[in-house]
């Protein structure tokens, strides 16, 4: 189901109120399929890769931090 279903926006421009009901094409292969299509392409050196080793490092850093918090209750620092 596409979130973006039902999907208004109220606006106001110049004095006059305006409602936009935006039309998304939908993705055919979906955000992962797109994800897998970009990691063939990075294998066969046709692509860059988005994410770098070093953002997944950091994300793990920061989730053991949110759950170190919270089973403290006690505000972790990142260095």
């Amino acid at each position: 189901m596409n979130p973006w279903t039902g999907v208004k926006i109220f606006s106001e421009s110049e004095g006059g109120l305006y409602d936009i009901h935006p039309k998304l094409v939908p993705n055919k292969v979906g955000d992962h399929g797109m994800m897998l299509h970009h990691f063939i392409d990075v294998l066969q050196g046709k692509a860059k890769p988005i994410i770098k080793p070093e953002h997944g490092v950091n994300m793990i850093k920061i989730l053991s931090a949110i759950y170190e918090s919270a089973k403290t209750g006690r505000e972790v620092r990142l260095g």
